[in-house]
C-alpha cells in the first residue's frame, strides 16, 4: 500500500519538486539523527542501565528549565528581525537581556525545585551543570539573526561542528573509562562551541554584538507578544519528557534507564514523517489557493503515505524488538525490548499529529490546537500516575499511547476544528483512495 501511495506522488510533478527541493533537508537531518543515535547507544552501554537511566533524567529534568530561559522570545526575535532590519542592534541586544534574564531565572528555579524532589545532591549538581549553560545560550541570539537574514548555513555549520567535536570528546571519555559527571559537562561545552561559532561568524560578516543596544519599548513589545509561544513550548515540553521524570520518581533510575533506551529508537522514527510532510506540505498549502476538493485529496494522500508508513515500521519494530534491543544494548537492557514493542505505535499518532498542527495553522486554529494539547498533556499525567504504579515502565508506554490516540483523533472531534480533517484521518487508518491526478 506505501508503494501504491508513494508512487502516486512521484506521478505527480507539483510533489516531486518539493520533494526534491527539500532533499538536502532529508540528507542533514538523517545524518545528525544517525550519529545522535549511535552516539547515545554507544553511552547507553557503557553507563549500564541504572547510570544511563540517571544520565537520561537529569537531561529531561534539566530540558524544562532551558525552555523557561528561553521565554518563548526565538520565534518573536526573527520576526522582528525581518520586518525592522535597521533596528538590528537594538532586538537583539533586547533578546539577549531577556535570555540573560531567563537563564538566571532558570537556575534560581531549578534550585527551588530540587526541595520538591526526591533527588540526591549528586542528581541536583548534574541537573544545574545543564541548566547552567543557559547562560552561554543568551548569545544564540545570533542565530536569530542568520535566520531572518536566510544566512542559516552559518547556524548549520555552528551545529555540525559542535557536534563532531562532543562526539569525539565522547568516544574519548567512553575510552579513558570516564566518569558519569564528565558526559554532563560535555553539555555544557557544546553549548560553548556552538556560541563562540556562531559569536565568530557573526563577527565574520562585519557585525559586532558590543554594539547592541537595550530598550526597554523592544523587550516589552517582544514579551508581549511571545507569552503564546512560551506557553505551547511548555506544554509541549511537559508532554514530550514528563514520563521519564514520572518513572524515576516512582521507579528509580535503572528503569528510567530501560525506558529511556526503548523510547530513543522509537522517538528516532519520528523523523520520517517529520521529513515527509516538510517536504511534500508545500503543495498542500498550494492546492488550498487553487481548489479545495484538490486540497482535501492531497491531505487525504498525505495522511495515508506517512499513517501507513508508521504502520509498517511498528510492525517490524514490534516483531523484531527483542533482537533490536540485544543487538544495539546487548543482554542488559532486555528488559527495554516489551518497551519498545509497545511505544513504537505512538509514532502511528504522533505522524497524524505533525500533520494535524500543520492543517490546524493553515485554519488559524491555534487556539483550538493548543486546547487539544492541554487536555492531552492533562490526560498524559494521570494515565502516567496510575499506570506506572501498576504496570511499571510498560504503564508508561501504554500512557504515551493513549494520550497520543487521544490527542490526534478523539479529542479532535470535540474541538471546533474542521471535521473533514478526521474524517481523511480515519479514511487513511482504513483505505488508500485512488484520486485524481491534480
Amino acid at each position: 500500500m506505501i508503494k501504491k501511495i508513494y508512487n502516486d506522488y512521484l506521478k505527480n510533478e507539483g510533489f516531486l519538486k518539493y520533494f526534491k527541493n527539500t532533499s538536502w533537508l532529508i540528507f542533514e537531518r538523517f545524518l545528525r539523527l544517525l550519529s545522535g543515535l549511535i552516539i547515545t547507544i554507544w553511552i547507553a552501554r557503557y553507563l549500564g542501565p541504572n547510570q544511563f537511566g540517571l544520565f537520561s533524567y537529569v537531561q529531561n529534568f534539566a530540558f524544562f528549565f532551558t525552555i523557561v530561559a528561553t521565554f518563548g522570545i526565538d520565534n518573536i526575535t526573527i520576526i522582528q528581525l525581518i520586518k525592522y532590519p535597521k533596528n538590528r542592534d537594538k532586538i537583539l541586544g533586547s533578546s539577549f537581556l531577556i535570555k540573560i534574564f531567563g537563564s538566571f531565572f532558570a537556575i534560581l528555579t531549578v534550585i527551588i525545585s530540587f526541595f520538591f524532589t526526591n533527588n540526591d545532591s549528586f542528581t541536583n549538581i548534574l541537573i544545574l551543570i545543564i541548566v547552567s549553560s543557559t547562560i552561554f545560550q543568551s548569545l544564540c541570539v545570533i542565530e536569530f539573526f542568520f535566520q531572518a537574514t536566510v544566512k542559516s548555513k552559518y547556524t548549520a555549520l555552528a551545529n555540525i561542528v559542535s557536534l563532531f567535536i562532543s562526539i569525539i570528546i565522547r568516544v574519548v571519555l567512553i575510552a579513558t573509562n570516564a566518569p558519569l559527571i564528565a558526559f554532563v559537562v560535555v553539555i555544557l561545552v557544546e553549548n560553548v562551541i556552538i556560541v563562540s561559532l556562531l559569536a565568530y561568524f557573526y563577527f565574520y560578516q562585519k557585525y559586532t554584538i558590543f554594539s547592541w543596544k537595550f530598550d526597554k519599548k523592544t523587550i516589552k513589545l517582544i514579551l508581549v507578544d511571545s507569552w503564546p509561544f512560551f506557553l505551547s513550548v511548555m506544554i509541549l515540553a511537559l508532554h514530550a519528557k514528563i514520563d521519564q521524570i514520572f518513572i524515576k520518581e516512582l521507579i528509580g533510575n535503572q528503569a528510567v534507564g530501560f525506558y529511556a533506551a526503548a523510547t530513543k529508537l522509537s522517538e528516532a522514527t519520528y523523523i520520517i514523517p517529520t521529513v515527509i510532510i516538510s517536504s511534500l506540505f508545500p503543495s498542500i498549502v498550494n492546492a488550498k489557493k487553487i481548489n479545495e476538493e484538490i486540497f482535501y485529496e492531497r491531505i487525504q494522500k498525505l495522511y495515508s503515505l506517512v499513517v501507513w508508513f508508521a504502520i509498517v515500521i511498528a510492525l517490524l519494530v514490534t516483531c523484531f524488538s527483542e533482537s533490536i534491543i540485544k543487538i544495539l544494548y546487548k543482554e542488559q537492557f532486555l528488559d527495554a525490548s516489551k518497551v519498545l514493542a509497545i511505544h513504537i505505535w505512538s509514532g502511528v499518532f504522533v505522524a497524524i499529529g505533525i500533520l494535524n498542527v500543520r492543517l490546524v495553522t493553515i485554519n488559524n486554529k491555534q487556539k483550538q490546537w493548543l486546547l487539544i494539547l492541554i487536555l492531552g498533556t492533562f490526560i498524559l499525567l494521570t494515565l502516567l500516575y496510575f499506570l506506572i504504579s501498576k504496570y511499571g515502565i510498560l504503564g508508561a508506554s501504554y500512557s504515551v499511547l493513549i494520550s497520543q490516540f487521544l490527542m490526534s483523533i478523539i479529542i479532535p472531534l470535540f474541538i471546533k476544528i474542521d471535521k473533514k480533517y478526521i474524517y481523511t484521518i480515519l479514511k487513511s487508518l482504513l483505505v488508500y483512495k485512488q484520486g485524481s491526478k491534480n
